[in-house]
């Protein structure tokens, strides 16, 4: 004997029940697309807002950049230095280091000298040395006009660069600050020789 299967509801009831679900389906898809479309949208804000902050922050790197290119280096005053051949003198006394002979420039009080004692505000306690606003000026005698020898840093090195023009051109009769034998002028004369005639006392002080 053939039994017929009963459903639990009607053909009715489980119609409704599947269009029941396919419309909660629904919903819950436009929520969730509805969510993706929020969030996506407080993520594009966001990543605007940090394009923002780069760019303001690029633009202020780039102010500021510019701003010390056009910062310009202290730059030193042109002069035409017309100084006197020292070759001759040097190579004496680099000889006179080869042969061991000694040699001894002997450096004196600026006092002693009878020189402008205080009478300018510019003048230095070193002979040839003159101030320039924060600088230090040297300059010597050739013939009856002052030369300029160069602007240094400190006071010190001006008088050493004055030193080592007058001994090059006067050799023992050169009123120097300071007190050199033969072997502390060697390797300045030598690095003379190699930065083409051109002294730099910041090397040695």
């Amino acid at each position: 004997m053939n039994q017929t299967t009963n459903w639990p509801v009607s053909s009715q009831n489980f119609t409704q029940g599947i269009s029941f679900s396919y419309d909660s389906i629904l919903q819950e898809l436009n929520k969730f697309c509805w969510c993706m479309s929020e969030q996506d949208t407080t993520n594009s804000s966001l990543s605007l807002e940090k394009s923002q902050i780069v760019a303001e922050e690029s633009k202020s790197i780039t102010k500021v950049v510019s701003s010390a290119a056009k910062v310009a280096p202290v730059k030193q005053r042109k002069r035409k230095v017309n100084l006197p051949n020292l070759d001759a003198n040097l190579r004496r006394i680099l000889q006179a280091v080869q042969t061991g002979e000694d040699l001894v420039f002997e450096g004196k009080d600026k006092t002693t000298r009878g020189l402008h004692r205080g009478k300018s505000k510019r003048r230095s306690k070193y002979i040839g040395v003159l101030t320039n606003n924060e600088r230090w000026q040297s300059l010597i005698n050739v013939g009856l006009k002052k030369q300029y020898i160069g602007t240094f840093c400190t006071e010190e090195q001006a008088a050493l660069s004055y030193d080592f023009y007058a001994i090059g051109m006067h050799f023992f009769e050169a009123k120097t600050n300071f007190t050199y034998t033969a072997s502390q002028l060697a390797p300045m004369i030598e690095d003379y020789f190699a930065s083409s005639n051109i002294f730099d006392p910041s090397k040695f002080i």
